[in-house]
């Protein structure tokens, strides 16, 4: 469990013990909407708590004011009251779409298809605006004190998460470094380090938190840039950990981890630690290349000369509220519409049989309410486990535990592990945090439907019966009506995804600016491969359901980490090659396969039948095949094998991606190698 995990699993335990005390203590209804509020508000730092607090609380505001309107002109026609309710959810769906401040539509739609609900149940209208207003205090009230803990919680702090993930990625290098030395089992393989997408994240907020950090911004991009290549290199030179080092290589490595130890000190805002000159044992050296490397960034870091800038160069770019696209784009209407007919076929179901307990149905219609049909068929699979997993742990509490408690300390005494299993789910990735905020839902509108103890469970069995209808519902509007499919993004991130790719084969890694550049690419690499597999994922649920059956998806569910395993390799390469411990011909001969990879990688395509890779043209395989020659026949050693070597591996990899289409029939002239060799 992360440092970043823990913290977050704090502080949603925290704040769901308040809200519990909160409500109990001055009767606020509705507390299960309380718990969930709170759940939705806490972000991973206070900066983006305070931001989407702020929307949250303007989309329940919104809500509450668009319903008491309704209300008040459409008294005696329940039927405008439905249309209203239609075109309150219809603004809402379409907000969340067109807005980079989508969550406020979403609350709207939400709450407002929540509060219209009570129409229908409510016969005093004095009841039904109390219970209204109600239900805003209970939404509101567990939002602020979200906001106020991530404030007052120093883990909380974005600053202080920048320069822990700064701390934690370096210990991890400078442990990594001092295994290789002693000759200990290294298991880095870049485990354990925070990725750059996250860790421009964190600086992206501590920034925002105190902008008179970013006049820092010019070094602090040179340490992720000098991390980077280090973690490269560090690949590297763990996999020769188990042979004997020199005297010399003994001491770099040293001197390497005494420097990382020194920038794990680093806290912006404060004087920058200095890195001990490099020994003059050490000049001139023979050293492997991947040391030479990792010597040289670390360098290049030490003698820059850290000079804060005299103005802060960050700011918030404007950026419009609105789409460009809003007013002609027709997928954002049709996604709107899709919402509202879900939402129509639920809310004229429950009333048609009379059973207002299933009306969580129409709140499934609007919660699951997503861009594509597979992230719509995750999130309702999500709430559907989730609600089942609360409410088996609900039914045993109730029936065995609910019984022996008569006060609010052995409710809470219950309540907390409770708290933490949802809390740390929450807290968990994308992939399953919903699932948290739905178990927290289901256990705590039995315990927590009244001030008193309950042994009702019917409530139970109506919460899970409208989730399903709620999901199957939604579930076939969007695949029959309009579909928008993963599909159409997973081609465009993979059409980016592969340009860039070729962008970094191409790269001179004889260049100054090779280091600073190949980072940069690296990292937008690493994050279109991360936006490729959770679109992969979206695909699988759209084409296969909950268990992979056919190949062509399992092929584009690998084709991600294929592409990263490419990128590794070359990366591997580029640093042998620059070290300048590889033979003129190897190297020379290296340089052209590299480059016709990156033709060849820059025409691929994703198939839109059986989404495999379209490759046009297969010009490395020739020069693959001279390489292959030199490697078994000169029986190559050092470097020079491990080049080749290597290239041979990315020869396999892009077989593999390419295995069914154009280049199938060369594929013979690869056997596989003999384990000798």
């Amino acid at each position: 469990m992360t440092p970043e995990r823990v913290q977050m699993t704090f502080r949603y335990v925290l704040g769901s013990v308040l809200v519990v005390t909160i409500s109990m203590t001055l009767q606020i209804p509705i507390m299960a909407m309380s718990l969930v509020m709170l759940f939705f508000a806490t972000q991973e730092n206070a900066q983006l708590t305070f931001i989407s607090g702020r929307m949250l609380i303007c989309g329940a505001s919104s809500a509450l004011l668009c319903t008491l309107i309704l209300f008040i002109l459409t008294d005696d026609w329940p039927g405008a009251r439905v249309i209203g309710m239609m075109i309150i959810i219809f603004a809402g769906m379409f907000f969340l779409r067109v807005s980079r401040w989508g969550v406020i539509g979403y609350q709207v739609a939400f709450l407002g298809s929540y509060m219209q609900t009570l129409g229908d149940t409510t016969v005093s209208p004095d009841t039904l605006v109390r219970t209204v207003l109600w239900i805003w205090i209970a939404v509101i009230y567990p939002i602020v004190l979200a906001i106020i803990l991530s404030r007052y919680i120093p883990a909380a702090q974005p600053v202080r998460q920048y320069c822990m993930a700064i701390r934690h990625n370096w210990q991890i290098i400078a442990s990594t470094l001092d295994d290789i030395r002693h000759y200990r089992r290294s298991h880095f393989g870049g485990m354990g380090v925070i990725n750059p997408a996250k860790m421009n994240r964190y600086q992206h907020f501590a920034f925002m938190d105190n902008p008179s950090l970013s006049s820092h911004i010019e070094s602090l991009n040179l340490l992720q840039d000098t991390q980077d290549m280090m973690e490269a290199a560090l690949l590297i030179l763990e996999q020769q950990a188990e042979t004997t080092w020199s005297e010399e290589a003994l001491l770099a490595i040293e001197w390497v981890q005494q420097g990382c130890l020194r920038l794990a000190e680093i806290t912006p805002g404060k004087a920058w630690p200095t890195i001990a000159p490099l020994p003059e044992a050490l000049v001139g050296a023979d050293l492997p290349s991947s040391l030479h490397t990792i010597i040289e960034a670390l360098t290049s870091f030490g003698s820059f000369h850290h000079v804060p800038a005299p103005q802060p160069q960050f700011s918030v770019p404007f950026q419009p509220i609105l789409a460009r696209d809003w007013r002609t784009n027709p997928v954002y209407p049709r996604f709107a519409l899709k919402a509202v007919l879900a939402a129509f076929i639920c809310y004229l179901g429950f009333m048609s049989v009379q059973w207002p307990g299933i009306h969580t149905c129409m709140m499934t219609s609007v919660i699951i309410a997503l861009p594509s049909f597979g992230a719509s068929t995750h999130k309702g699979w999500l709430r559907l486990i989730g609600c089942l997993v609360g409410s088996i742990i609900t039914f045993f509490c109730v029936v065995f535990v609910v019984p022996h408690i008569d006060t609010i300390v052995g409710l809470l005494l219950i309540s907390l592990p409770m708290f933490a299993l949802c809390g740390w789910v929450a807290a968990g990735s994308a992939r399953i945090s919903y699932a948290g905020m739905q178990i927290l839902f289901a256990w705590s509108q039995i315990l927590y439907g009244s001030f008193g103890m309950t042994t009702d469970l019917t409530v139970v069995r109506d919460r899970l019966i409208g989730i399903l209808v709620g999901a199957v519902v939604s579930l076939t509007v969007y695949h029959f009506i309009w579909p928008e499919r993963s599909e159409t993004v997973l081609h465009v991130v993979f059409k980016r995804l592969f340009a860039l790719v070729g962008e970094t084969l191409r790269q001179d890694y004889r260049a100054s600016n090779y280091i600073a550049n190949t980072s940069a690419l690296a990292r937008n690499a690493k994050q279109l491969i991360d936006e490729a597999k959770t679109e992969a994922e979206m695909t699988f649920l759209e084409k296969g359901g909950m268990v992979m059956r056919r190949h062509d998806l399992r092929h584009v569910w690998k084709l991600p980490g294929r592409m990263g395993s490419l990128l590794h390799d070359v990366r591997h390469i580029q640093t042998l090659c620059r070290g300048a411990k590889v033979s003129p011909e190897i190297n020379q001969a290296v340089d052209v396969f590299l480059h016709l990879i990156a033709d060849d990688i820059a025409q691929f395509s994703i198939n839109e039948q059986d989404l495999q890779v379209n490759a046009s043209s297969a010009t490395f395989l020739g020069q693959g095949h001279y390489l292959r020659e030199l490697y078994l026949k000169q029986n190559l050693t050092g470097n020079d094998g491990v080049v080749l070597s290597l290239c041979l591996n990315i020869v396999e990899l892009m077989m593999e991606m390419v295995r069914h289409n154009t280049i199938q029939s060369s594929q013979s002239i690869f056997p596989a190698l003999d384990e000798n060799t």
